[in-house]
């Protein structure tokens, strides 16, 4: 089974939240850490959903 990952751009349309909110959170630890690919980054869609669900998230 492949999973699913997802940019940027999906967790800003998921969250309807722009690039700057992504990356604060990121610097805050309030969000995944995800993996780099090459200057991309890059997270699985099961590691999301665990994090959503692990911060009883309410977008």
């Amino acid at each position: 089974m492949t999973q699913q990952h997802l940019t940027f751009r999906d967790l800003m349309s998921r969250y309807r939240v722009s690039q700057a909110t992504i990356f604060n959170w990121l610097k805050q630890g309030r969000l995944p850490q995800g993996m780099k690919i090459q200057r991309t980054r890059r997270w699985t869609l099961a590691e999301i959903e665990s994090w959503e669900k692990s911060q009883e998230f309410r977008p």
